[in-house]
């Protein structure tokens, strides 16, 4: 990375854009080279992002087929990492990008699970403003049955936000509704 510092303990890569092709790792050691007499250097690479991905399970109590479409949400794609001994810090969070994820090629059948490749995120954003849209459509046969269209769902975490070199996986199981028979009386005959 051509902005990329180090000064005083800690390496920062400054208005870094996160690319979905290539992930952010770096790593720090406190070795004085002037000691090493030629050894190698340990050096542990951490991850600076985290990951997202989505796990759909067909929760129909019939046997329905489902296909999953048009999942994203939007997220700040760009900030400053500082990497020190203290851990990974991001700050000056910026440029918002709708972060999308293909659907299923194939029907997923009942009690089946599908999921999502996962896409590249800037952790310890504020995952309350973060919502994910989606679609599932359920089919009987050839034949559309439901479609269910899913819009400000929140990714939301039981505590904290995204950490570095975690990936995320957000599961849902919808389940569609299904038609029942009611019987009404229209006429009480005699025997």
């Amino acid at each position: 990375i051509d902005n990329a510092s180090f000064t005083s303990g800690a390496l920062s890569f400054p208005n870094y854009q996160v690319n979905q092709e290539h992930d952010l790792v770096a790593a720090l050691t406190d070795v004085d080279n002037r000691q090493l007499s030629n050894q190698a250097v340990g050096l542990t690479f951490k991850h600076m992002l985290s990951k997202v991905k989505f796990t759909i399970t067909n929760g129909s109590s019939e046997n329905l087929t489902m296909q999953v479409s048009d999942i994203k949400f939007t997220v700040k794609n760009q900030g400053t990492c500082t990497y020190n001994n203290s851990g990974i810090t991001w700050s000056s969070l910026d440029e918002s990008k709708d972060l999308v994820y293909a659907g299923t090629t194939s029907n997923v059948a009942k009690a089946a699970s599908w999921t999502s490749a996962d896409n590249l995120v800037i952790p310890g954003q504020t995952l309350d403003a973060i919502k994910a849209t989606f679609t599932v459509t359920f089919y009987n046969g050839g034949a559309v049955f439901t479609t269910m269209n899913y819009t400000d769902v929140p990714l939301t975490l039981t505590s904290g936000s995204w950490q570095p070199g975690y990936i995320y996986n957000y599961t849902a199981s919808p389940t569609p509704a299904m038609p029942y028979i009611q019987f009404k009386v229209d006429a009480v005959e005699g025997w």
